[in-house]
């Protein structure tokens, strides 16, 4: 009786029948492998992410500017932390009118445009306070004024009205009051 011996081409034909019928192969990653440096941009959507599964203690402090945030997409009532008070309007007001698409509460009936860079707004609801800011428009710097209650051009439209006047500073010396872009917030 001959003694059997193991060749080569015998372990390489083994070894492809096992791959064959096994099928292919994985890998297969532990918990909490997958990170930042694993993901393409764009990757992870809402659709994908569980609800609630990210949230505050999920993010790092910094991380999300008011420029990642959809309009309309946090109530002022879950804002927190930077306002003594509780947002009950909010407006983008450009030279062309309120875009609606980044204002709640103030639209372009409760804003008159005068003269001069000034913006009269009246028929606001109730607020303690004001807030304004030049909107960023990537031309240069803009001066925004408030007046909590009307002077000037907006003191002959309503006694109650609130006046934001506006300036460009973009290669004028000195500025110049013309209409420009700018954010008002209402506090109660």
């Amino acid at each position: 009786m001959r003694k059997f011996e193991v060749s080569p081409s015998l372990v390489i034909s083994v070894v492809a029948l096992f791959v064959a019928l096994g099928g292919g192969a994985y890998a297969a990653l532990g918990p909490h492998s997958v990170g930042t440096t694993q993901l393409k941009p764009g990757a992870v959507t809402s659709r994908i992410l569980h609800g609630s599964s990210v949230n505050g203690s999920k993010i790092r402090p910094g991380a999300v500017r008011a420029r990642h945030i959809k309009a309309r997409s946090v109530p002022p009532g879950k804002l927190s932390g930077q306002i003594p008070g509780t947002v009950v309007a909010y407006a983008k007001v450009t030279p062309e009118g309120v875009d609606e698409t980044e204002s709640w509460r103030i639209s372009d009936t409760n804003v008159t445009q005068m003269p001069l860079g000034s913006y009269c707004f009246t028929n606001l609801p109730e607020h303690r306070f004001e807030i304004v800011s030049g909107a960023l428009t990537g031309t240069g710097a803009i001066t925004v004024n408030l007046a909590h209650r009307a002077f000037g051009n907006c003191a002959g439209v309503d006694e109650d009205s609130v006046e934001v006047a506006t300036s460009s500073t973009i290669g004028q010396t000195p500025p110049q009051w013309r209409h420009e872009p700018f954010y008002i917030y209402l506090v109660k």
